[in-house]
């Protein structure tokens, strides 16, 4: 697993973690002493804009108070991330749209058990995530407006249920964290 992009937080007090170096990238960050050996449930959130990221983990983190938070920088980390925490229970999944590699819309369908440009998860992973709702959201414009094409094919998704939504980013952005939080309820 590529540990510059991945993240696992569980609430833990920032003196609990460790510096963790990946050197093909010569890039740190703060990780969990130990792996999270909790059985809460956890949500991903997924954005390649590291300040985003963060500020989506803080504000999914506020939505979830009870939950794990899982980051990963881009939708094939993402799926590594998933692969490794198949013991945990995914409660939703956040994703940007626009990203270098997999876009979220394609993570999503990969998700939902398709092969995208090579990638498939297993079916027992895809069987564990079925119920489990992705949200999507993106800063460029014509893709939440139904009248354009990419519009057209966010609301598309929506309708097939690939995804449960698919909004405007920005935080706070209460339409994003409230469709979260009703489809925390519907867990």
């Amino acid at each position: 697993m590529n540990m510059e992009t991945v993240a696992e937080f569980s609430n833990a007090d920032p003196s609990e973690t460790v510096e963790s170096v990946d050197t093909a990238k010569g890039s740190s960050i703060g990780l969990p002493k130990e792996p999270s050996k909790s059985s809460r449930p956890a949500v991903l959130v997924v954005d390649d804009d590291p300040t985003l990221l963060m500020l989506a983990g803080i504000h999914a983190g506020r939505v979830f108070p009870d939950y794990d938070i899982i980051e990963a920088q881009n939708a094939e980390t993402a799926i590594e991330a998933l692969s490794g925490v198949m013991g945990k229970s995914i409660a939703a999944i956040l994703s940007d749209i626009v990203m270098p590699g997999l876009s979220g819309i394609e993570l999503a369908r990969v998700l939902r058990g398709e092969a995208v440009k090579g990638v498939r998860l297993e079916p027992n992973i895809v069987k564990k995530l079925r119920d489990v709702p992705v949200v999507l959201h993106t800063s460029c414009p014509a893709i939440v407006d139904p009248s354009t094409q990419e519009g057209a094919r966010a609301a598309e998704l929506v309708r097939s249920r690939v995804v449960q939504g698919v909004l405007k980013k920005g935080f706070p952005n209460p339409a994003l964290f409230s469709h979260l939080a009703r489809e925390r309820r519907a867990i």
